[in-house]
């Protein structure tokens, strides 16, 4: 969907390599953009007649903090190499992306989303240190207590004031196994408040909801005859254990209403960090990994879901499928860069496994739509997935209050404007 044309590729290898680029790049007046594993929509990762500072071989994974509860990485190292270093003394990462082949950097650069959220927050949230390389080429170590305008910057900051060459995230404790609930609802409402009761509660572990369509036909429409949608509502809710100490399924449901109960399902824990993989293996082998992925994220206030979400499903074209996301999160000690509404939020995720050419229109008209209904609504757009085009009203819109201080951080740790891309062009 975004088409890019780098002047070059560099790939460093080592932290002075990424200080080097950047100073000869800030002597010379040429544009940078930072690149993991390019798994955005709208050109956040994308050159334009700018150097790519490709970051997926600066990957190493460094020892476990167990006195911090933290370990040390590579922007380019990937969430299945730290899990498995961080098993080894019984850790894992706080919050894990369904996806566990992201790296590092690029989640930190935009947020970092998992069905832990609604007790851990996003991945950003969780960052106890970073070093970086400034947009002017200043190697620097920052944390929430030193020089944290910096450290708010760039989590959550899309590459635009420093590039992350090592980060200490936080870790917990890992039970080792893992009891699932599968629960279905067909009332909206009761769906999200029942998501709410066990966010306040406290107990539950992993948390996620999504949507499930049942086609019932097609009826007539402004546009013509389209396919007619009954929505359902599931809803997983898991709770780690150790042997022998499985929740009783009556009282981890004691205050649930759901339509039904369909499944009870043990596990290992890690094995749910994995659950995904099959569906990704699908992906591949049908073809849809190489089609376009326009995947919408938004941020909405809580108490909203019930009211907005039925519009948002109705607005949607099958073509983006169904199983579109739900995640409570936890707003404790976002960076300013990540903007959300205020009060109680949560994510809504439409991730279709892939759109065909021919109806690739249909759907980014669809995405507009729902796009306008979500922010009139108070949304905030999360900003890893396709965004269309962001002018300078759209950036204002979208920081509010802080978008002065958006625009003063970019002037102050990259006064040259070298830091660039497809969705942020060059200001030097």
């Amino acid at each position: 969907m975004v088409v890019g044309s780098p002047s070059a590729v560099v790939v460093p290898r080592t932290t002075d390599d990424v200080q080097l680029v950047m100073l000869f790049a800030n002597e010379r007046g040429l544009p940078v953009t930072l690149r993991g594993i390019g798994h955005s929509q709208s050109g956040q990762s994308i050159a334009v007649d700018s150097i790519t500072l490709d970051l997926s071989r600066l990957d190493r994974v460094f020892a476990v903090s167990e006195a911090q509860a933290t370990i040390s990485c590579e922007p380019g190292a990937r969430f299945r190499a730290v899990a498995a270093r961080t098993l080894e003394a019984g850790l894992v990462p706080r919050v894990m992306p369904n996806y566990i082949d992201l790296t590092i950097g690029g989640t930190l650069s935009v947020g970092g989303f998992g069905t832990s959220c609604h007790r851990y927050g996003p991945m950003v949230a969780n960052v106890a240190e970073l070093e970086v390389v400034t947009g002017n080429g200043r190697r620097v170590t920052c944390s929430a207590e030193v020089e944290p305008e910096l450290f708010h910057a760039t989590l959550g900051g899309l590459g635009r004031c420093a590039v992350i060459v090592r980060a200490s995230v936080g870790l917990r404790r890992l039970k080792p196994h893992l009891r699932t609930f599968y629960l279905l609802y067909d009332d909206i409402r009761q769906w999200v408040t029942d998501q709410r009761a066990l966010v306040e509660d406290g107990k539950c572990d992993y948390l996620e909801g999504f949507c499930s369509a049942s086609v019932q036909g097609t009826r007539k429409g402004p546009h013509g005859r389209r396919p007619f949608v009954h929505w359902f509502y599931g809803l997983y809710v898991s709770f780690e254990h150790d042997p022998g100490s499985a929740p009783d399924r009556d009282l981890a449901l004691a205050a649930l209403k759901p339509y039904r109960a369909l499944h009870v399902e043990d596990d290992e824990t890690m094995a749910w960090a994995e659950r995904f993989e099959a569906r990704y293996e699908l992906i591949h082998r049908s073809g849809g990994w190489d089609q376009p992925h326009p995947w919408f994220e938004c941020f909405l206030p809580a108490d909203r879901i019930a009211d907005v979400l039925p519009a948002v499903l109705d607005a949607l074209p099958m073509t983006l499928g169904d199983g579109h996301r739900v995640l409570m999160v936890n707003r404790k000690g976002l960076p300013k860069a990540m903007a959300v509404p205020s009060g109680d939020v949560a994510v809504l995720a439409i991730l279709p496994t892939g759109v065909p050419r021919p109806l690739l229109d249909d759907a980014l008209k669809g995405i507009k739509n729902v796009n306008d209904i979500l922010l009139a609504a108070g949304g905030k757009r999360y900003l890893s997935g396709w965004l269309g085009t962001m002018d300078t009203a759209a950036w204002r819109r979208h920081y509010g209050e802080y978008y002065d201080g958006w625009m003063a951080a970019k002037r102050s740790f990259d006064p040259n404007g070298v830091l660039c891309s497809s969705l942020l062009p060059a200001t030097g």
